[in-house]
Formats: C-alpha cells, sequence, structure tokens
C-alpha cells in the first residue's frame, strides 16, 4: 500500500501505531479478539500508505509470500482476498490471547481438526506458513504427529506474540486496500503482479541486510586479529 499518505497532517509511524494497537487492548474490558477499532484502523492504512520500502513492514510475518504462495490456485482472488483475512484474524485472536491471558487453559494446545484449522488457516496459509507463524508466537507441533496438535511452549513471550498480532492487523489492513484496488483500478492479474514484485523487494531487503550484517561481523573480527597482533608485537 504504497499510493500516498492521505489527508490529515503527516502519517502515524509504525511505533505509533504499534502503541495505539497495545494500547487498545490494555482497556477495561477490550474484547479479545481481532482488533476491529475504526481509528486505529485507519492509522495502520496511512502507516501502509506512507512506507516507502516493504522490508520494514512485515518483519515477523511473512504477508507477501504467505498471500501469494496459494493465491494462483484461486480463480477468483477477491475470495482468495477474504479468506486471507479471515485467516489472519484467527491468527490475531491466539496473539491477543497471548499477551492478555496467557494462563487460559484453552489456549494450552491448539487442535489441528477443529474449524479454524480446517475451514480457515489451512485453505490459505501453507503448512510451513502456518508452522512457522505458530512457532514464533510459541507453539510448537507434538513430538507425536497422532496428536494432532500444537502445544504452547514454556518460554512463549507475551510481548513477541502481540508484535506478531499487529503484522496480522496490518495485513488486513493490507488486503482490504488490495480489494479496493480490484474494484477500482487492478485486474486480477495485475494485483498478483504487484504481491510477487513486493515479495522479491521483500526478499532483496532481507539479503542485503544479511549480508551487511556478515561484512560487519567481519570487519570487526579483521580489526580484533590486527589489534590484537599489534598487541603481541608490543610486548614482544
Amino acid at each position: 500500500m504504497k499510493d500516498g499518505t492521505g489527508a490529515g497532517g503527516p502519517a502515524p509511524s509504525r511505533g505509533d501505531v504499534y502503541a495505539d494497537y497495545v494500547k487498545c487492548y490494555l482497556e477495561e474490558r477490550a474484547e479479545v479478539g481481532p482488533c476491529r477499532d475504526p481509528q486505529l484502523l485507519n492509522r495502520a492504512a496511512q502507516y501502509l500508505l506512507s512506507e516507502a520500502e516493504t522490508g520494514g513492514t512485515f518483519t515477523m510475518f511473512p504477508f507477501y509470500q504467505a498471500v501469494t504462495e496459494r493465491c494462483e490456485a484461486q480463480s477468483d482472488f477477491r475470495k482468495h482476498l477474504s479468506a486471507f483475512i479471515r485467516a489472519s484474524e484467527v491468527l490475531e485472536t491466539l496473539c491477543v490471547n497471548l499477551f492478555l491471558q496467557p494462563w487460559k487453559k484453552e489456549i494450552r494446545t491448539l487442535k489441528t481438526f477443529t474449524a479454524p484449522f480446517v475451514y480457515c488457516l489451512e485453505p490459505v496459509f501453507s503448512n510451513s506458513t502456518i508452522q512457522s507463524v505458530l512457532a514464533s508466537i510459541g507453539y510448537v507441533p507434538h513430538t507425536d504427529p497422532k496428536q494432532c496438535e500444537y502445544r504452547l511452549s514454556e518460554d512463549v513471550n507475551a510481548d513477541k506474540a502481540m508484535l506478531v498480532g499487529f503484522e496480522l492487523l496490518l495485513a488486513r489492513v493490507e488486503c482490504n486496500h488490495f480489494l479496493e484496488l480490484q474494484e477500482d483500478q487492478l485486474r486480477p492479474q495485475e494485483w498478483l503482479d504487484v504481491l510477487q514484485r513486493r515479495e522479491r523487494a521483500v526478499k532483496l531487503t532481507e539479503c542485503t541486510q544479511n549480508r551487511t550484517a556478515t561484512e560487519q561481523t567481519e570487519d570487526e573480527e579483521e580489526k580484533k586479529t590486527e589489534e590484537d597482533k599489534k598487541e603481541v608485537a608490543a610486548a614482544s
């Protein structure tokens, strides 16, 4: 979503929107489910419109990969996007539960034969994406495949789960934007091309960041080696 910033002054930053997202759930009698606050959704849309680089938008949830991996099998792209939004809401609800009430017995295990899994997640996400996202919020597959369930690990990080939930919110907002574009501008194939270009851009950004980090580490190691050599030479 990179078409402009819209009216009403400068767009909010990612940090501002995330802080508002967390604040919504810390209020008394907050609904334990996907965020539906109109003002927050609007601010999230403004942030996405203003974000120049796709690489910094989704750092926990692989949105562009996830939304494209099964869309080619769908002839109805609007139906696919709507299903993606519903699946994101299921995962976001899990994240919010882990943040607000991680002690609940009901969320300690996730059965893969339940309706949310079978009818919401599996038609939209690949098994690897489901497993990756669940792992990022603390769920691991049962060691016995016959159990058909994920279990919550003991070292679950509630703040990390909330960050994943926030990116799932951004994914929903982005999907709604694509639905609007399909109505006004983009044909299905054009929409798919846009998504694939953004997925490649994200991968390129990640590769560049990894390469930069590796080069920095190598430079630091070389510098340390040179300093060690100088110390040895001085001592002798």
